[in-house]
C-alpha cells in the first residue's frame, strides 16, 4: 500500500515538437515525428495512469498540452531553461505538496503497469528513492524521490552513472529498478530497428495511430 502522505506524482517532461527526436529526421519529416512523439506521450500516460493518479506533464506546445489533456494528465508550462532545471524545479513543487515526485520520460513504448508498480515497491513504501537506467544509452529513464534533497539531476547520456554516484555521496537510501518497459526508450533508428524485431509493425503504428483517441 502506498504512504498516503507521500502520494507520487508523475513528471513527465516534453521537448518542443520540432525539437523533439532530432535524431530520426532522416527517417520521419516533422509531421511523423510530431505523430511519434505524441502516440507515444499517449501510451506513456495512459499506462502510467493505471497506477499513479497525479501526473504532470510538462511542456510548451498547444498539441501536447491537448493530448495531456485529453488523456488524464495535468498540463503545466514549462518555463524552465533546460530539462534537468525543469525537472528539479517541479520536484521541488512536489515536496512543497508533501508529494513524491517521479520522473519519467515520454518515450516509453514498452511501459507497462507492473512496471510501474515494480517501481514503486522498490521505493519500501516510500522509504527510499529509485533509479532506473537507459539500457541503451547509460541514461535515467526513472527517478523516484520521496524526500527533499541537493540530489543533481543530470538528464542525458551517460546520466545514470553520475545519479548513481551523487546518491551514494550524499547517503540517500536508494534501490535500482530495472524494469524492462522502463528501461527501453526510443531515441534512434537503432531502437527503432530493434524493436521492429520485437515487435513488427510498431514503427507503423507509432507513425499513424490517432494520438487523439482513447
Amino acid at each position: 500500500m502506498i504512504n498516503q502522505s507521500k502520494k507520487p506524482v508523475a513528471i513527465i517532461p516534453i521537448k518542443s515538437l520540432y525539437k523533439a527526436k532530432s535524431r530520426l529526421i532522416s527517417l520521419f519529416d516533422d509531421s511523423l515525428r510530431e505523430t511519434l512523439v505524441l502516440n507515444l506521450l499517449k501510451h506513456t500516460i495512459n499506462t502510467t495512469r493505471e497506477v499513479i493518479s497525479d501526473i504532470w506533464v510538462v511542456g510548451t506546445d498547444s498539441l501536447v498540452q491537448q493530448v495531456a489533456k485529453m488523456h488524464g494528465a495535468d498540463w503545466i508550462p514549462d518555463k524552465g531553461t533546460n530539462i534537468n532545471q525543469s525537472v528539479r524545479t517541479h520536484f521541488e513543487l512536489a515536496w512543497r505538496l508533501g508529494m513524491t515526485p517521479l520522473y519519467l520520460p515520454g518515450d516509453l513504448p514498452y511501459i507497462q503497469r507492473r512496471d510501474i508498480q515494480l517501481l514503486l515497491d522498490s521505493s519500501q513504501n516510500m522509504r527510499n528513492a529509485v533509479l532506473t537506467p537507459a539500457q541503451r544509452s547509460g541514461g535515467t529513464n526513472a527517478i523516484l524521490m520521496p524526500d527533499p534533497s541537493k540530489f543533481r539531476l543530470q538528464l542525458g547520456n551517460g546520466s545514470f552513472r553520475k545519479h548513481v554516484s551523487d546518491a551514494a555521496s550524499l547517503l540517500l537510501p536508494f534501490s535500482i529498478n530495472y524494469s524492462l518497459g522502463l528501461t527501453l526508450d526510443l531515441d534512434t533508428s537503432s531502437d527503432l530497428q530493434d524493436f521492429e524485431g520485437l515487435t513488427p509493425g510498431i514503427t507503423h503504428r507509432l507513425t499513424t495511430e490517432d494520438y487523439l483517441s482513447a
